[in-house]
């Protein structure tokens, strides 16, 4: 019996999982990542908003351990994927607890979605993140003159745009 326990408790945690990562895999991944690595010395220093729409946001994450005036850090700067319909920053933890104690300072950024964000305004945010980086990245120990840009999917589009077209910068 105590075999046949297992392998239902195996199965109903697998077919939660397999719900979570489907409904939405970013929170499931930064929920299981919290769970087993815990903060890796990752604290949130800033939080903004950066418009009207509550999608139009970016937070900043460094090491909680960085003492006022040491070296800055090299910025590694992250627009979320979704489709230009769905994705939230707050989903992205883990991508900040995976790169902080590599070294750099860590800007999630988002952007309008749905009908609020059609072509061009999730560029015009994006553009409006890496504006807001690169103007007060300083203040929280990141290096301005050492950005790196990088996005999933959607977020990808709009930062390979706004590599392409200079308009948007």
């Amino acid at each position: 019996w105590i075999g046949l326990v297992l392998v239902i408790i195996i199965a109903v945690a697998a077919l939660v999982l397999n719900y979570s990562i489907g409904t939405n895999g970013p929170k499931a991944l930064d929920t299981v990542d919290s769970l087993t690595g815990g903060s890796r010395d990752v604290e949130l220093v800033h939080s903004e908003s950066l418009g009207d729409h509550a999608k139009q946001k970016l937070a900043v994450y460094r090491s909680a351990s960085d003492a006022e005036g040491s070296e800055p850090r090299p910025v590694f700067l992250f627009v979320h994927g979704g489709g230009w319909r769905s994705g939230d920053i707050d989903d992205y933890g883990f991508l900040a607890r995976g790169l902080v104690p590599e070294g750099y300072v860590v800007v999630l950024a988002g952007y309008r979605l749905n009908a609020d964000g059609v072509f061009p305004g999730m560029l015009e945010d994006t553009a409006k993140a890496i504006a807001w980086t690169k103007n007060n990245i300083a203040a929280h120990g990141g290096d301005p003159d050492a950005i790196f840009i990088s996005g999933h999917s959607a977020g990808a589009y709009n930062v390979a745009m706004l590599g392409l077209d200079p308009q948007w910068m």
